[in-house]
């Protein structure tokens, strides 16, 4: 942004004393309590805890120029090994050159324990900081607080000074380790309008008053009321990781601050109240983002081929998407923006930005209206729909249109065929770029862009006293990519065979597997396993769900604060056949069941009968919604409670007597 004030010299009248409470947390002067403290009655498992924490953001004046401050200080706990990881602080910064930069100063901290019964104080030294160009133009301080571990109390300071004076930065009260207390006090001159958008769930004091402040301006004072925002949150739980949960982000209590307007004295007042459309525009602007989608004529002549081919048009999105895999490796980098197309076709390498740009051009290319589809990734929560922002941007994949048909890619994941996303990109509120003037550019959701089935094929029999058990399971769409992704982690084949004993409990005496390097295939797998038959007072017990069930309810708190959140629709059914041995008879078998969650969002039957000397099961488990707000969690529960039960019952097979 550029600057709003040229000749502006500020007088600030700021202390961040509180006025309900004096606030007696200051740096350099920790208690002995503090210091031998030993365990978080709250708490037990924590690792750490933020004893106190606050932020200040203020404005400045240095050479005619307005500058934002940002203070920031905390106080640590270090309760267990793991939780030494509190002592490495990273401190993010952007640097465009004078007058466009933002500067790390005032670097400060100490480590106190307590050692032969007196409190030993280390001070932070400068070789314990390390500045790291993250990307162009970004940089990171990294902090590391020395003579750290358990039992240490770590407290440090630092101060950001901005020149971006349109920018407040944001503010998270919650972290992984519990928090005792932490406050963000913001003052702002009545020049600046800003949205205040606070969220999260745990309780927040939050106080707005007007505050005074003299400011000299063109040489002469000037009186205005400026806002002072003062938000305190105390006691906040620690952000357990929970995999029902996507959009973390959004959810942990917080602020952040977006400009809306800035009026000069003596000029015309100046919105920056962002639409979609003018995020879209400023982007379309931008040679490395808008500039990067007209470049026509890479891979000219394969491109050609492929155009003037009898294929029909699936077959041709299919090959120009191949084409880019097979001409450029994705690097693991991601971001919205690129250096030269050329260059990453050239060194045959390139981030998610490089290969996705080239494939747009080369849809277009070859006749297809291809445009980008720009998201915030899962692990940063949603597009903030009502504030509209090119800062919360971090990714885009490819959207296309043909023949009524809907196409959504992202050609950098190697295991990725066309419709199918990685997790992280699979967000219910991504944004089509289509150009400005088309009005077609609209919100999209990449949720349900497919729908994923599993179907496990089991056949039971009994030999000798053991239960024998061959399988065969098909994995398609998001759940096929999901699997790939996993074998890759493993060195080999049998690394991945015995992580499956360890997963079933059994031993394979056989498996292979089929369509792992071919991603427009499901992934099938085949093995067979034997363990002993559960025989017990002349009766076998069997459950016929023997692997592909759930074994116990993941949801058993009473209520629940979070939303339930699934990553994609998915099916998962089961058709298995026992075969009855010979002098046996079925004694008792579980009952048919149905249920359901309003009468479509969830689903599962079980539905069993008796044929001959066989048993036929077949049950089916869907999810049509991915997202099941708290009020709905007492039903999930139950929902997912009648699905273990039904589950775990068995069928008993009773010897005859011949």
């Amino acid at each position: 942004m550029k600057k709003i004030f040229v000749c502006l010299v500020c007088c600030l009248s700021y202390a961040f004393m509180l006025a309900a409470e004096k606030d007696t947390n200051k740096f350099g002067k920790v208690s002995e309590e503090e210091v031998k403290m030993s365990s978080f009655a709250e708490d037990t498992s924590a690792v750490a805890v933020v004893l106190y924490e606050k932020g200040s953001s203020y404005y400045q004046v240095n050479n005619d120029n307005l500058q934002v401050c940002f203070d920031v200080y905390a106080k640590i706990k270090i309760l267990k090994p793991a939780g030494a990881d509190c002592a490495n602080i990273k401190i993010r910064y952007e640097d465009y050159g004078p007058n466009s930069r933002e500067t790390v100063q005032s670097i400060d901290g100490y480590s106190y324990n307590y050692v032969g019964g007196k409190v030993e104080k280390t001070r932070l030294s400068k070789e314990y900081i390390f500045t790291e160009n993250i990307k162009e133009k970004v940089f990171q301080k990294k902090i590391t607080l020395p003579n750290v571990k358990a039992g240490t109390l770590i407290e440090y300071k630092y101060t950001i000074v901005s020149d971006f004076e349109g920018s407040i930065r944001s503010w998270r009260f919650q972290r992984e380790i519990p928090v005792c207390q932490s406050i963000y006090d913001v003052l702002i001159p009545e020049y600046f309008s800003f949205n205040v958008n606070t969220r999260g769930y745990c309780p927040m004091e939050n106080i707005r008053e007007p505050e005074n402040q003299t400011l000299l301006l063109n040489g002469g004072p000037l009186l205005c009321t400026s806002q002072h925002i003062f938000l305190k949150a105390k006691n906040l739980p620690a952000l357990k990781k929970d995999k029902f949960v996507a959009y973390m982000n959004d959810y942990i209590t917080s602020v952040s601050f977006e400009i809306s307007g800035v009026q000069i004295p003596g000029a015309v007042y100046k919105s920056f109240a962002y639409t979609w459309k003018d995020v879209e525009k400023q982007l379309m602007d931008d040679s490395d983002f808008g500039g990067n989608l007209k470049k026509s004529g890479l891979l000219k002549e394969e491109v050609k081929a492929i155009k003037d081919s009898k294929m029909t048009n699936v077959e041709k999105i299919q090959a120009l998407y191949d084409l880019v895999k097979s001409k450029v490796k994705w690097n693991e980098k991601t971001s919205i923006y690129n250096a030269s197309l050329k260059k990453a076709l050239k060194d045959g390498v390139g981030n998610s930005a490089d290969m996705n740009f080239i494939l747009i051009n080369i849809l277009k290319d070859a006749g297809f209206d291809a445009y980008p589809i720009v998201m915030s990734s899962k692990s940063e929560g949603r597009l903030p729909r009502a504030n509209p922002s090119i800062n919360s941007i971090n990714y885009f994949v490819v959207g296309l249109d043909v023949d009524d048909n809907k196409y959504f890619m992202d050609v950098s994941r190697k295991n990725a065929p066309i419709n199918v996303l990685d997790d992280e990109y699979l967000v219910d509120m991504a944004r089509s770029f289509r150009g400005v003037e088309s009005n077609l550019s609209d919100w999209v959701d990449l949720s349900h862009i497919n729908s994923s089935l599993e179907r496990n094929v089991s056949l039971i029999k009994f030999e000798n006293d053991k239960m024998m058990v061959e399988v065969s399971s098909m994995k398609t769409n998001q759940l096929a990519y999901d699997f790939r992704e996993q074998y890759k982690k493993y060195k080999n084949r049998d690394e991945w065979i015995e992580s499956l004993q360890n997963k079933y409990g059994v031993n394979i005496d056989s498996y292979e597997i089929n369509g792992l390097d071919s991603i427009n295939k499901p992934i099938v797998e085949k093995f067979t396993f034997n363990k002993a038959a559960s025989l017990a007072d002349s009766k076998l017990y069997v459950n016929l769900l023997t692997l592909f069930q759930e074994k116990s309810n993941p949801f058993t708190a009473d209520k629940r604060e979070l939303p339930v959140e699934l990553s994609y629709p998915r099916i998962v059914k089961n058709a298995i056949s026992i075969l009855v041995p010979n002098g046996f008879a079925v004694e008792e078998m579980p009952k048919s069941e149905k249920v359901a969650i309003n009468d479509k969002d969830a689903l599962y039957s079980y539905l069993v009968q008796s044929a001959g000397e066989s048993i036929q099961l077949v049950s089916s488990l869907t999810f049509n919604q991915t997202i099941y707000p708290t009020t709905e969690y007492v039903n999930l529960k139950d929902f997912w409670s009648h699905i273990v039960a039904k589950n775990n019952e068995q069928v008993v097979l009773k010897k005859m007597n011949l």
